[in-house]
């Protein structure tokens, strides 16, 4: 010991043993575990395969006797890398307004019809895709029955998205997308003229009205 070179520098040594005072292979200390990267890479395939992360409840039932959180992650686990999963693959919910994600959205897709107006300090904006164009000019379900859907509402960044839609072949197609800050008669009815507007002899398949408007 005396010739070791490290004892000049150092005055002593700690030698530390990892003996345990409960048993490692217990359910509560395998809970205990961290998720590691192969389960995290599996279940991000999930996400990425569109299957929803509650799909954790049925999983519990397939493995039941594996109490451990590095295979089968809790639920509040699985929570947290969905919403990793989600900022990484579409940003966060503060990282935008949601104008700007429009704007970048028709500047990228310079063959898209976006309209933007305000109304009393209020946002009213109107998306229309080239395919949604074409479901105008092509189907004639666009001119009868149309829904529209008032229902997604955005908490976080008080946005109203209403998509409007219409039968077709393989099931609903979209007319056009409006995006709003209100809900009130006043913004919708703004909200539809310009979808006229945006759309002129097309809109409807070529009615420039739909027979009956649906909530």
């Amino acid at each position: 010991m005396r010739s070791d070179m490290l004892m000049r520098e150092f005055p002593c040594f700690i030698k530390i043993h990892g003996n345990h005072s409960h048993p490692l292979g217990s359910a509560n200390a395998l809970n205990e575990l961290r998720v590691p990267s192969i389960t995290r890479e599996m279940f991000e395939r999930y996400f990425k395969q569109a299957q929803h992360y509650l799909m954790k409840n049925n999983l519990h039932e397939d493995l039941v006797s594996q109490p451990n959180s590095a295979i089968n992650p809790s639920l509040r686990a699985i929570r947290y890398l969905h919403d990793k999963f989600m900022h990484a693959e579409h940003g966060g919910i503060n990282d935008k307004p949601v104008m700007d994600s429009i704007l970048d959205y028709a500047r990228n897709h310079p063959e898209l019809i976006l309209k933007i107006e305000m109304l009393d300090r209020r946002l009213c904006a109107v998306l229309v895709t080239s395919f949604m164009q074409r479901v105008h000019q092509e189907l004639r379900e666009a001119g009868e029955v149309v829904f529209v859907d008032a229902s997604s509402f955005v908490d976080q960044s008080s946005s109203v998205v209403i998509p409007m839609l219409c039968a077709g072949p393989a099931g609903a197609a979209l007319l056009a997308v409006i995006f709003t800050t209100s809900q009130d008669e006043a913004i919708l009815t703004k909200g539809f003229s310009m979808v006229k507007e945006s759309l002129g002899a097309t809109a409807f398949f070529w009615k420039r009205i739909a027979t009956v408007f649906h909530d």
